[in-house]
C-alpha cells in the first residue's frame, strides 16, 4: 500500500507538496497591504476579518491580482457576490452599486463625466 498525503489550502486549493501550500497561503495574506476595502460610509475595514470585508465592503481597491484573489475567496466562503474581473491591469477599484454588483470605478466616473458634459450644455447662466 502507498500512502500519498495532500495538503490542502485555505481556500480549497490542493497541493502534493507542503512548503507550496505554505508559500500559496502566506502569497494570499500578504496581499492585505494591496488591498484596502472600506464601507458605505468610506471606513476603512479590517482585511484580516474575511467576514466583515465581504458582508460590508463597498469600495474595493486592489493594488495586485493577488489581492483581488484574497477578496474574492472571502466573499465565497460567505456567500457574497464575487468580483469578476479579466483583465490583468492593476491598480482597479469596484464598487458595490444597489444590489446589482461590482463595478469597476473609472467606468462609472466615465459613463457619469459624459452624462454630466451633454447635461452642463443646457444650464442657464
Amino acid at each position: 500500500m502507498i500512502e500519498k498525503t495532500t495538503y490542502i489550502a485555505f481556500n480549497g486549493k490542493e497541493f502534493k507538496n507542503k512548503e507550496e501550500c505554505i508559500e500559496y497561503e502566506e502569497k494570499c495574506f500578504s496581499c492585505e497591504n494591496d488591498l484596502k476595502v472600506y464601507d458605505k460610509d468610506g471606513k476603512i475595514l479590517n482585511n484580516k476579518n474575511s467576514e466583515l470585508i465581504a458582508n460590508y465592503g463597498t469600495y474595493i481597491v486592489c493594488k495586485t491580482k493577488e489581492a483581488l484573489t484574497y477578496f474574492n475567496i472571502s466573499c465565497k466562503q460567505n456567500y457574497v457576490n464575487t468580483i469578476v474581473y479579466e483583465k490583468n491591469v492593476f491598480p482597479i477599484s469596484f464598487v458595490w452599486r444597489n444590489g446589482n454588483g461590482w463595478y469597476k470605478i473609472k467606468d462609472l466616473i466615465v459613463e457619469h463625466q459624459a452624462e454630466i458634459d451633454i447635461l452642463s450644455k443646457y444650464l442657464e447662466d
